[in-house]
């Protein structure tokens, strides 16, 4: 089954027990490391770095390793559209287009129609459809066979070389400011949104020995 492919980069600098963790604030999001959805034609470790070199602005990151991938299915009421669609007013080849089209987000289904599905989107600030701060609310019709059902991440670890600030902004895709800091590694950070959280708890061991090389 294809599935949307996603990526989750850790990013730290320093060895042993002066080994850090970037993470970054933003308003109505909390605090996170960097992510995002991989593009057409990248490789996971492509994306990878990609989003982490636009979401903290730091051009010097070496991949380290690949931690490992997570392989999700979607509940029943939900999907993610795999490509530009606009949504339209009622179902069928025929139906009223709207001026709002989507891509790599993930909906609610709220209805079903023969070839067709309703889908709630909300544009909040945080991935993957967690709660946080809605300020827009989309509904309309598409066609069925362009939802996705699954979902793949994969995460990497980045060391930061050379010099770089304590604590920085960075503009992210001109929408977002984003507050970036480092924290110490030991102990284990906490406070990310909580699907992060859960991965800095799988992936802990194997960043504290990276960095006690």
């Amino acid at each position: 089954m294809e599935a949307q492919r996603k990526v989750t980069a850790f990013v730290t600098r320093g060895v042993g027990s002066n080994a850090e963790l970037l993470v970054f604030w933003h308003a109505g999001a909390g605090t996170q490391i960097p992510a995002g959805t991989v593009e057409e034609g990248e490789t996971f470790e492509e994306a990878a770095a990609r989003e982490a070199a636009e979401e903290t602005g730091l051009a010097d990151l070496e991949l380290l390793s690949r931690l490992g991938a997570h392989t999700y299915d979607l509940p029943e009421d939900q999907g993610i559209l795999s490509r530009k669609v606009a949504l339209q007013t009622r179902p069928g080849p025929d139906g009223p287009r709207t001026n709002w089209s989507f891509r790599n987000v993930r909906v609610r289904i709220v209805d079903r129609r023969d070839r067709y599905a309703r889908v709630v989107y909300e544009e909040s600030d945080l991935d993957d459809g967690a709660d946080g701060l809605v300020y827009a609310r989309f509904e309309g019709w598409v066609s069925a066979d362009c939802l996705l059902h699954r979902q793949q991440r994969e995460f990497f670890h980045f060391t930061a070389r050379g010099e770089t600030p304590e604590r920085w902004q960075q503009l992210e895709n001109n929408q977002y400011v984003f507050h970036l800091s480092w924290r110490p590694l030991r102990p284990m950070p906490g406070g990310l949104l909580a699907g992060q959280q859960a991965w800095l708890e799988e992936f802990y061991d194997r960043l504290l020995g990276a960095g006690s090389h």
